[in-house]
């Protein structure tokens, strides 16, 4: 049997229900490159996993403009284009996908509980946990209800509404840095801040946004005070320099808020060891959680790596480790 038909021949058994049955073998939570690269290895090894992508497929991954150091695309690629192919190829090789999220889950147990957005009930022999992680937000009064008039965290979806407009990036890493320069594509000046004297991004990144004629760098400077909310608009912020103590008025139509994010993980907190920040502990060579057969890859994880590759070789290794341990308990 060629490779092709013995792809076809897997597809099929999982998609026809030959291999499935009322309780799963394994689900993953979330489709980031942790959760589709988990698909991908277990789908390979006939598990037939079923994956729960969130209903709006605009995670980290997807956010990102172009990733210019992923292997094998020396051209780079755009975190879009690289979710869709990782994707289809998880689906070549046998695994399923379902739109929704997991409100309530039960790990007391095998086979654990998973409720999912609509009311639906899955069970399962083991499950790998991939869901991301969301903005943290400044926490400034009125943010909150100016997401999406005015505020949001992502350039890629966002920054098409702000052409010939003077915006605001806040943060100091990758992601800000990635932000700063999509959105000069559109606006007309593009302000980023950031509270200390220097950032943590890649080198290359600062090398663009410092060469780039349209972005102003301020360091040393936070906002303190969204101006004139009840308009329901962004209208200007007062931005204050922790060095000098000194306030300032500014006037802007945008914030684009890259404050580091915080891992998904609530739901899990009745059931699994996590740090005082929300991550979920596994065991240091392997992604095992204190609950035998729950998995953990991706940035919900303790792991001071936040790459996109390293992501996806979290997930290999969790649908590796959900392989061993369903094996083992045969």
């Amino acid at each position: 049997m060629n490779k092709i038909m013995m792809l076809i021949t897997v597809s099929s058994l999982c998609f026809g229900g030959i291999l499935h049955s009322e309780v799963e073998k394994l689900v993953i939570l979330g489709t980031g490159p942790a959760g589709l690269t988990a698909g991908l290895f277990a789908g390979q090894s006939h598990l037939c996993p079923l994956v729960i992508e969130g209903e709006n497929f605009d995670g980290q991954l997807a956010s990102i403009y172009r990733i210019e150091n992923y292997p094998g695309f020396p051209e780079g690629i755009s975190g879009q284009e690289l979710r869709e192919r990782i994707r289809q190829q998880a689906e070549i090789f046998g695994a399923r996908f379902q739109t929704g999220y997991a409100t309530e889950v039960n790990l007391e147990n095998r086979p654990f509980r998973i409720v999912l957005s609509d009311g639906q009930e899955i069970q399962t022999e083991s499950l790998v946990i991939a869901t991301g992680a969301a903005p943290r937000w400044l926490g400034l009064e009125g943010e909150k209800s100016l997401i999406g008039h005015g505020i949001s965290a992502s350039a890629t979806f966002d920054g098409h509404l702000f052409v010939d407009k003077d915006v605001l990036v806040v943060g100091g890493g990758d992601s800000a840095m990635e932000q700063a320069l999509i959105l000069t594509e559109y606006a007309k000046k593009v302000i980023l801040i950031y509270n200390k004297n220097k950032f943590y991004s890649s080198s290359y990144l600062q090398d663009r946004v410092f060469k780039n004629g349209k972005i102003e760098v301020l360091f040393n400077t936070e906002i303190s005070v969204i101006k004139d909310v009840g308009k329901g608009y962004v209208t200007g912020v007062v931005l204050h320099n922790n060095k000098t103590e000194k306030d300032s008025d500014l006037a802007c139509d945008g914030i684009f808020v890259s404050n580091g994010r915080e891992p998904n993980t609530k739901i899990f907190k009745k059931w699994l060891k996590m740090t005082d920040k929300g991550n979920i502990v596994t065991e240091s060579d392997n992604t095992k959680t204190s609950v035998s057969g729950v998995f953990a890859a991706g940035d919900i994880t303790e792991s001071p790596y936040r790459k996109v590759v390293t992501s996806a070789a979290s997930g290999c290794m969790s649908a590796m480790d959900a392989i061993r341990f369903l094996n083992s308990a045969k």
